[in-house]
Formats: structure tokens, sequence, C-alpha cells
């Protein structure tokens, strides 16, 4: 009996993969498939059914149906699917297209030509740094331009009247950050190294976040610091390039697209099927005037997040799980449902192989919420971890929205692993020098849009991450159509809500919390909704 159509499709689907996980890499060129491997690599039937599929390859590649390695020296690659579904929303309107800052103030005796070869190996070891867009038949794809001698520019501005420091600082954000960014022109990476006195400078790096998520921010400064020690006490570079590259995550994410259509895409159309998202109550005294986004920040200190991490691991969980169960029951109190989808991201990279890998990977994941009245927060906990582990076992990259649009917009809860910036530990980067650099945020004297971090799609995202000090909550907020004095009560709900499930697990999830306005500072609302956030 012939095998039909949907067992061929899985034949080769599954071909593809063993070939990927030998390491095997397949090109066609001009209308013949290769293949380069490892000796040995390929057995006498893997051969055989590359021979039986040739024909059918070499089509699929054609046409546009299946990415492939390209041929040896090509600097074109296809996007992932988050590269895709950001561009998407930036044709529609929903994101702007502008470059994301990050600015650090370095003071003691830096060395510049040691940290200019630092950001150029950078850009050498991830080449998504050198990526810009291109279009081929109407189809976006990655373009990787070759390398330059130079990506650290240097500016010295000593000697030069404070005033017109800020305002030469202000004229590069404005050209860098706040200026539309042509995603098919570039730079999407751009780096200035700007000196303010002999000892103290502001390295200012802007990127746009169609190449890059928290862990890729991560990963850089970590790599800048680790090269710049290396280079700066003359000695070879300890960082070695990735095993993988966006380029070929792009590709490993296409050949796996059937095989996850034919496998997870019904579980998500059965299990999405009406689900809402967060319906936050608009607030009648939001400042029409502002349009933006402003921020509140709630620190939970070191005593509570050790007593969120003690419940999380007598519930057999993760911290992470504690803070969404939180989340969730805030929401259901505030939002009067029992039933809505809690969107969240995960740094999409869950391979070995994907270990040092930059780029735009992470992805949102949606977990359906569906309380009781009577729930306690350690059958929350258990619900929510299994509801997570579900639909990491069904991920399809954030691509299923695309089916649901009613989740697209409204709130995003986001846990960040990474360290603060300023946090990441430089100390590699000084041994055996005698002059200490100490790494900090530089205290910005100007404004700058917002729209490049958190996207108006959003009307509130909330932000975990760790600090040396505890977990720091944020919430962003579009201050429109919220007063800075609700989400206040909102961050005060959340912060009695976590102390309560901190305190006992078997204490009922969705009980009211009275607003206690004293654990929260409405002086840091209200200043952050006019400075527009940290």
């Amino acid at each position: 009996m012939a095998a039909g159509p949907h067992d061929v499709r899985a034949e080769l689907d599954e071909l593809l993969e063993s070939l990927q996980r030998k390491n095997v890499r397949l090109w066609v060129d001009q209308g013949d498939l290769h293949y380069l491997a490892a000796p040995g690599a390929l057995t006498h039937q893997e051969r055989e059914a590359l021979r039986a599929f040739k024909a059918r390859i070499v089509t699929e590649v054609r046409e546009g149906g299946l990415a492939l390695s390209p041929p040896p020296g090509t600097q074109r690659a296809p996007l992932t699917q988050q590269q895709r579904i950001y561009l998407d929303r930036m044709r529609n309107g929903h994101l702007q297209s502008r470059r994301a800052p990050i600015l650090l103030q370095i003071e003691g005796r830096l060395n510049v030509e040691a940290m200019q070869c630092s950001v150029r190996a950078l850009v050498r070891r991830h080449s998504v740094l050198r990526t810009r867009l291109i279009q081929v038949r109407e189809e976006p794809e990655q373009w990787i331009d070759d390398l330059r001698d130079q990506y650290l520019e240097v500016l010295d501005v000593t000697g030069i009247p404070q005033d017109v420091v800020h305002q030469t600082l202000k004229v590069i954000i404005d050209s860098l950050c706040n200026e539309r960014c042509d995603v098919t022109v570039g730079p999407l990476f751009a780096a200035k190294l700007i000196k303010l006195t002999p000892t103290v400078h502001v390295l200012f790096i802007a990127i746009h976040h169609i190449i890059f998520d928290g862990s890729t921010l991560a990963l850089l400064f970590r790599e800048l610091w680790s090269s710049y020690g290396d280079v700066a006490l003359g000695r070879g570079l300890s960082v070695s390039a990735p095993p993988m590259q966006n380029a070929d995550y792009a590709r490993w994410q296409q050949l796996r697209h059937h095989a996850w259509m034919r496998n997870h895409r019904p579980y998500w159309l059965k299990h999405l099927a009406g689900a809402q998202g967060i319906r936050w109550p608009r607030d009648p005294i939001g400042d029409t005037r502002a349009n933006g986004l402003a921020c509140v920040s709630l620190p939970l200190g070191p005593t509570l997040t050790n007593q969120l991490r003690d419940a999380a691991q007598h519930a057999r969980t993760l911290p992470v799980m504690a803070l969404i169960a939180v989340f969730a029951a805030v929401v259901s109190r505030t939002c009067d449902q029992k039933d809505f989808v809690v969107t969240t991201t995960v740094h999409g990279r869950d391979l070995p192989e994907h270990e040092g890998l930059a780029g735009y990977c992470s992805h949102s994941v949606y977990l359906l919420m569906q309380l009781r009245t009577d729930e306690r927060f350690y059958d929350l906990l258990r619900y929510v971890t299994d509801e997570f582990q579900r639909a990491m076992e069904h991920k399809d990259f954030g691509g299923i929205v695309e089916e649901h649009p009613q989740l697209r917009a409204g709130t995003l809860f986001q846990w960040l692993p990474w360290q603060r910036l300023e946090e990441i530990d430089a100390s590699q980067a000084q041994e055996g020098q005698s002059d200490q650099l100490k790494v900090k945020r530089f205290e910005r004297p100007f404004q700058f849009k917002h729209d490049a971090y958190y996207p108006d799609i959003y009307d509130l995202v909330w932000t975990a991450s760790n600090t040396k000090n505890g977990i720091l909550v944020q919430i962003f907020y579009r201050s429109e159509m919220f007063s800075a004095t609700t989400v206040a009560q909102f961050a005060s709900d959340f912060l009695a809500t976590a102390e309560r499930l901190a305190g006992d697990l078997h204490e009922p999830a969705v009980r009211v919390a009275p607003f206690d306005a004293e654990r929260v500072s409405l002086r840091e609302a209200r200043h952050s909704l006019q400075s527009g956030g940290s």
C-alpha cells in the first residue's frame, strides 16, 4: 500500500531533523542538492532517502516552502518566526521602528582601543549584529553585511561646557533612537563611546528589537567585558564563536515548521477556542494629555523574595510560577474575570546548540487561566506550573496568536531572569589591571521615546527581574489609559497578594486585598509619569 501525502511529509521532516541533529549541512545550488557531513555521519539508509527526496526538496526550496542552509559564502537567510511577527506588526502600524538605547557610565582609566576591539569582536562573533532586512520575491529575508574595520565611534567632549555636552548627547539619542530606523538600510546595531572626562566615559549602544532580546543583551555585555579584559592584557580572546548563528536558528525553525503544524497546531486551536485576553477596567482619570509609557517600580526586597522562593520550592515549582500565580489572582479580582489568558515570554533557546545564541529568540507563550472562587494558592501554583509545561510542550514561537487576534494586545507579564546591565560583573575585564572600572547606569539629562522598549500594542506590561536586593517588579502602562494612583493600587494589591502567598499556601488566592497607599510610593509613580519611566 502506497504511503499517503501526510506520511511522506512526515518521513521527510524526520529525515531533515535527523540530519540536523548530526550537523549535516544541506543546500541547493543551481537546482542540485548538496550536503556536507562528517565522515560516517550519514547511514546508507539516509543517503538513499536523500536521493529519493531530492526532487521534492529542490522543488520546495525553489518555491520557498523549505529553508535549508545557504550555499557556502551566502549572506541571505530567512526570518525567524519572532522576526516575522514583529515585522508584520511594524507594517500594520502597531510598532515603531526604532532602536532601543542602552547607556552605561564607566568610571576609571578605560582602555579605549581595547573597548573598540571588544565591540568589533562582538560584531564578528554574532552576525545578527550585522543584519538588516531585504525583500526577495516579495518575501522579507535577513541580509548579513560584511564585517567593517570599526564599530565603536569615539566622541571626545572633554573641555566643552556642561550644557553643550548635554545637548550633544541629546543629538546622539535623537539620531540613533528617536528617529525611525529603516530596517532595510540599517544599521540595526550602533555604538558610540563618549569621553566626558579622562576618567569618565559613557558607552552608548542602540540596537533594534528585531535583532535582539533581553537574553542577548546580557550575553553581549558579558562577552564585551570578557573580550575587553583579554585585549587590554594582550592575551587571545577567550570567548569562542557560538555553535549556531541567528540565521541558522531561522533555518532550524523552518525545518521544523511542517512537523509543528502537524503535531501542535490542533492542540492550540482547541485549547484557546473562545479564550479571552485580560480586560483591564479603563481609568476615567488617566492623563489624556500624555501619550506614552509611564512606570511604577515595586521592589519586593530580599525577605519577601526568599519567602516566595521557599513557597515555590514547597509547591515543587519555580519562583516565576509563584509570580504568575500572584499576577493571575490580582487580575481575577481587579478585572472580575475567572477565565482569561496570561501572555508571558520565554527565552526560546532550548537546545544545547542554542547556547550563546544572540538574536530575537524570545517569544510569547499563552497560559489559559481558569480560577475558582475558593482557589487556594497551592492549587493555583500547581495549575500555573502544569499549564506552563503544556504550553512549552506545544510552543510555536508565538505564531499561534495570529489565529487568535484577541490575544495580541492587552497585557504582558514578563520574567527577566538575566541581570540588570549595570549589575553585570565587570571584574573579569579588570583581572591583573591596577585601574579598576566602575560601571553604572548613565543618568540621562533628557528624555527619549519608549516605543522601542514596550510598544503600544500593550496597555500594561508587568516585568519581574532579579536584582542584588531581591526581585524588582515594574509596571509599564499607557499613561493616557491609567492614572498613576490606579497603577499604584494594582502594585499594592500585587505586593499584598505576594505576601499572603509567601505566608500560607493554603490561603484563598482570590480574596480581596485592601489598598494600602503607604506600601507604594505615589510620588515615584507621578515622577515616572512625567519623566517617562526608567
